[in-house]
C-alpha cells in the first residue's frame, strides 16, 4: 500500500487556495484536484500490509501533542525556481509536528532530502517564462491561518484519472483547554 502522512486543509481556506491555483492554469501545468489538497508531513511510499499496524501505533504516540495554529503563506517550487517541477504553498507552524512524524517514522523510511512542510498546488511538465513570472507575482501570497486538530495516515491509489487518497488512520491531537 502506498502511504503518506498529511494534514488536511480547513475547508474554509480552500476557496482562496483554488483561486491561487487558477493563476497557474497554464500550458504544461497540472493542478492538484481540490479534494487532494493537503500538507505532506512524510511520504512513506509503498509499504507491506504487515507494516501498517506498526505505523499506526507509532503515529498514535504523537496524539499527546496539543492542537495548534499554522499560517499558510508563500509559494515556492521544487527542485528550484529555475527548474520548476512542483509548485507548492508553504506554511509556518507545522515544523514541530513534521519533525515528530519524521523522527518517529525514520526507521520505516529515511528521507533523501531535508523535508519542508508544503502543500502541492501543481505539477509542471514543461518549464516556461510564463510559469516563472506567475510564481514571482504570487510568491508572498498569504492565505490565512488554520487550527491543526489532527493529522492522517493516508493511502494513495494511482488511477488513470490521477491519485485517489483515503484515510487509513486519523490521529486527533489534544484540545487546548483554557482554564
Amino acid at each position: 500500500m502506498r502511504l503518506f502522512v498529511a494534514v488536511d486543509i480547513d475547508e474554509n481556506l480552500k476557496p482562496k487556495i483554488l483561486k491561487l491555483q487558477e493563476k497557474f492554469r497554464l500550458r504544461g501545468v497540472k493542478l492538484v484536484e481540490p479534494e487532494n489538497l493537503h500538507f505532506t508531513l512524510k511520504f512513506l511510499g509503498e509499504q507491506p500490509e504487515k507494516n501498517i499496524y506498526e505505523i499506526k501505533h507509532i503515529l498514535e504516540k504523537i496524539s499527546s501533542m496539543q492542537s495548534f495554529e499554522i499560517k499558510i503563506a508563500g509559494v515556492g517550487a521544487f527542485p528550484s525556481e529555475k527548474f520548476i517541477r512542483v509548485l507548492w504553498l508553504g506554511s509556518s507552524g507545522l515544523e514541530l509536528l513534521m519533525k515528530k512524524v519524521q523522527d518517529s517514522l525514520s526507521a520505516v523510511r529515511k528521507d533523501e532530502y531535508e523535508p519542508q512542510p508544503h502543500l502541492t498546488l501543481a505539477r509542471v511538465s514543461s518549464h516556461s517564462n510564463e510559469i516563472q513570472n506567475m510564481l514571482q507575482s504570487v510568491k508572498d501570497v498569504e492565505i490565512g491561518t488554520m487550527k491543526v486538530n489532527s493529522f492522517s495516515l493516508k493511502s494513495s491509489s494511482l488511477t488513470g484519472k490521477g491519485p485517489v487518497y483515503s484515510d487509513v488512520k486519523r490521529i486527533e491531537l489534544k484540545s487546548q483547554s483554557f482554564e
